[in-house]
Parts: structure tokens; sequence; C-alpha cells
């Protein structure tokens, strides 16, 4: 009887699994975008019933990577479990974001990015119940610049931005001219070897304003106060007097429609994620600090930003 006990429980254990919903995982799943097939990883906390909408945060990685590393480079799937919000991690064509369609220096291919990012919210809104005032972009390297495009050109339907590892293209102004004002967070490490903090210039070409210079633009674009500029330095991580990194955080305030400006300035840092190590490789992430967690301070940032009722 003790035997037969003990099977019975592994077959209710095995029921049981089986029957929790496929939204507890991450899940791959595709859409048809123009007859394009795009892909898409999406993560589901088991938290969710469907019985109230939830946020929606869409991540975008960097060049040469995919929506499911992404997941894993910016540890956001423990932190969507942790506060009850959907993450989405898009794929890129050829593994990349086409930000710069449409801009002069632009010489294909022909990927619409746009329209797919915006089928995509769309059809994970079909699905799940999303708040759609509380859709959010974030993206790191090649992904902070298409997050960019995106402020840039839909303001209007994300309720604030986070770039990482990523400047300001300025060929974007000719939407970001006549578009509204918008919260938007940047985490750049001064030691970047791949987006330089002092931007990046090819020919008579700028593809990267310097970090200062991309905040200062974002600041101007959401009215922001030059008299309402704060800065910290964070707690450090790291013992003794010879850590390898340290953390400014800057917050610009008195800005149009209650939006901000954030800027953690990562002194030392490289090109990754911070707070999650080990992920990049070690000659182009540089140092990765401990200091701050980007995914936590992302959603930190996300957390009290709605879109403004129609």
């Amino acid at each position: 009887m003790r035997r037969l006990f003990g099977f019975s429980l592994l077959v209710t254990v095995f029921l049981l699994s089986a029957l929790l919903p496929v939204s507890a995982q991450e899940t791959q799943n595709s859409l048809t975008v123009n007859g394009v097939e795009r892909t898409y990883a999406l993560y589901v906390p088991p938290a969710y019933d469907g019985s109230e909408p939830w946020p929606l945060v869409v991540a975008l990685h960097g060049r040469g990577g995919d929506g499911s590393t992404f997941a894993d480079q910016l540890d956001l799937n423990r932190v969507a479990q942790e506060n009850d919000f959907i993450a989405a991690y898009p794929d890129g064509i050829n593994h990349e974001w086409n930000y710069a369609q449409g801009t002069p220096e632009w010489i294909g291919p022909e990927t619409d990015d746009m329209e797919f990012l915006s089928a995509l919210v769309d059809a994970v809104a079909d699905e799940y119940a999303i708040d759609r005032g509380r859709v959010y972009a974030a993206g790191f390297s090649n992904g902070g610049f298409m997050t960019q495009r995106l402020a840039c050109e839909v303001p209007d339907e994300y309720a604030a931005f986070a770039v990482v590892s990523a400047g300001f293209y300025p060929s974007l102004h000719q939407w970001c001219e006549t578009s509204a004002p918008t919260p938007i967070l940047f985490i750049h490490g001064t030691a970047d070897v791949v987006v330089p903090w002092t931007g990046t210039v090819q020919g008579q070409v700028v593809l990267s304003m310097p970090v200062e210079d991309t905040v200062a633009y974002w600041a101007e674009h959401d009215g922001c106060s030059p008299d309402e500029v704060t800065h910290e330095t964070l707690p450090s991580a790291e013992e003794g007097e010879e850590a390898a990194t340290s953390v400014i955080y800057f917050h610009i305030g008195g800005c149009d429609d209650d939006t901000e400006v954030v800027l953690y300035a990562v002194e030392g840092g490289g090109h990754n994620l911070p707070g999650v190590p080990g992920r990049l490789n070690a000659t182009v992430a540089g140092n990765v600090t401990m200091d701050l967690h980007a995914g936590e301070a992302i959603w930190a940032f996300f957390e009290p930003h709605t879109l403004p009722t129609p």
C-alpha cells in the first residue's frame, strides 16, 4: 500500500504539472507582418489569471542577439514574476533592429520593425489582458537605438522608455521634433567599447551622440528644467576602496506632462547589463557593476508611469 500511495502521488504531480497554464513559462511565438513571419519570446508569470489587465514590457535585444537570449541577459523574467507584469522579447531580422529606416543614411534592408512591434503588442493584447496605458519599451545597444526610434515616433503607444548602452542617432530628430514628451531612462558605462560614452562618428555621419548630449537632447525634448537636476552616488556593492565601478544616478525633473529623464552613469562600466554578470563576452562586456540591477532599475522607473487617458 505504501508503494501504491507513492506511485499515486507521483502520477498526481505529473497530472498537475501538465495542467499548469503555459503562461507560467517562457514561450516562443510568431506572427506574420507584411507577409514576413516574425518571432518573439513571451514570459507570463504564474500569478497571471486574466482577472485584471497587467502591464507589458517589450524588451529589445542588441545586435547579434535574440529575444530568448536577451531575457537571460537582462534577468527580467524574475523581475516580472516579482512585480506582476508580462515581458515580450521580440527577435530582430538577422539579429538586429532597423531603427534607421527612412533616414537619409538608410540604405536598407526593407524591414519595417516599427510595424512589427506595433503588431506584437496587439497580438499579446489579443491573447492576454494587457493594460494599454502601461505598455513600456526597453532596449540594449542596437535595441536601445530602436527604443529611441519608438520614443520619437510613437510615444503615444508606450508609457515610458529605457535605453541601455545606446546614444541618440541624430537622424531620428525628424520624428522627435514634433513628438510628445515621454519619460526616458538611460544606463551607460563610461568605459563602453562598443557604443562609447563620447559618441561615435563615421566619416561625416554621427552614429551615436555622446551620452551627455543624448541626455541633454531628451531633457530639452521633454521641456525639463535645468534647475531641477539632482545626482547621487549609489552605495557600492564591492568591499574596499578599489572598486572597479561606481554608479552615479542623475535625475532631471520639471519636465512637461509629468515626464522625467534619468541617467545611471556607470563609471568604469562596459557594454553590458548591470547586475547580471557572465552573460556577455568579457572583452565586450568589460566591467559589470553590481551596484545596480538593470532590470530592477528599469521596472522601478516604468512602474509609476501611465499613458494619459484619451
